[in-house]
């Protein structure tokens, strides 16, 4: 989406998850998004996320369900070298690999956000964090996001991404380049352009998770 976590690791764990977690090494999950907007800027989206923390890597595969069109691609950043890959498929399904700088792969969760108290779901005990009109429900035993939910009832856009099946740690075939990437070939179908696409919908980067 133009517009599909940030500090030391040492002060997450500190201040964020407790004594009691393990250092983040990564963030691996699936999360499902939706939001609502005003002047129809609502959508879906449904993503495959895995964030290597340590290593400077992010991949996301998406699908965004917005305006009545659908979107699949999938997108590989690398901090090494500051540069972006975003994957999709040509009206005769080829596949097509642009190439464009700007990686914001995270290190971290944030710091900065405030435990405002802890709720019960189901049996599940979380803690509220918060930072402005952001706010993370946090499970402390599992030293895991649940959700996310930005905005207010009064903002022009509100917006809820739920986390499920969370790993800390890296899933390496999500960091992967495809061939389309490294050897394109009209013949073989693949595309590799090296700029910034225009007319694809980026995935959305959910705060405290990717932004």
């Amino acid at each position: 989406m133009k517009n599909i976590i940030i500090l030391t690791l040492l002060i997450i764990v500190s201040v964020v998850c407790g004594n009691d977690c393990p250092p983040q090494i990564g963030f691996t999950g699936i999360v499902v998004t939706l939001s609502y907007g005003s002047n129809n800027q609502g959508f879906v989206e449904s993503s495959y996320v895995s964030i290597d923390f340590l290593g400077g890597r992010l991949g996301i595969h998406y699908e965004i369900i917005a305006n009545g069109q659908t979107v699949n691609a999938q997108v590989i950043e690398f901090a090494a070298n500051n540069t972006q890959y975003l994957i999709t498929s040509d009206s005769n399904g080829g596949e097509m690999c642009f190439q464009y700088s700007g990686a914001q792969v995270p290190t971290g969760y944030p710091s900065n956000f405030v435990n405002i108290g802890d709720i019960n779901l189901g049996a599940t005990q979380v803690e509220e964090l918060q930072l402005n009109n952001t706010v993370v429900l946090w499970d402390a035993a599992k030293c895991a996001p649940m959700s996310v939910s930005e905005g207010s009832f009064n903002s022009d856009q509100i917006t809820l991404s739920n986390i499920y099946n969370f790993n800390n740690g890296v899933d390496e075939t999500q960091l992967q380049l495809p061939v389309s990437c490294y050897s394109p070939s009209s013949f073989m179908g693949l595309h590799f352009i090296n700029k910034k696409p225009l007319n694809i919908r980026l995935p959305y980067r959910v705060k405290y998770i990717l932004s």
